[in-house]
């Protein structure tokens, strides 16, 4: 829950990474990521990535008139292609598609 609050917290950063969330857990850039690769399976990056795609999706979807520009950098990707191209890796549709899709179904 620190960890998922932590990225909330600075969700619009694209500076921040995993050397800002070790500190902000008090660890080491070494020991955290090897106990949170442990724990969740997943690397700190990998990990923040998703947070950010989830964050995307829900604004997305309740949010149909936003551009995706905006929604890119609101959770914190510096590239609209970037985060485009994760988006259409975890959700399997560009990211104006999942807007328009999401909404039809409300």
């Amino acid at each position: 829950e620190q960890i998922d609050r932590t990225i909330k917290e600075n969700l619009a950063s694209t500076d921040f990474d995993i050397d800002e969330l070790a500190g902000k857990m008090k660890m080491s850039r070494s020991v955290f990521y090897t106990k949170f690769k442990a724990v969740t399976g997943q690397t700190p990056n990998e990990y923040i990535t998703a947070f950010r795609l989830k964050e995307a999706a829900y604004i997305l979807k309740n949010n149909p008139d936003i551009s995706m520009t905006e929604v890119s950098e609101m959770v914190g990707f510096s590239s609209q292609s970037y985060f485009s191209r994760k988006f259409k890796e975890m959700y399997n549709v560009p990211p104006k598609s999942y807007a328009s899709t999401e909404n039809k179904n409300k």
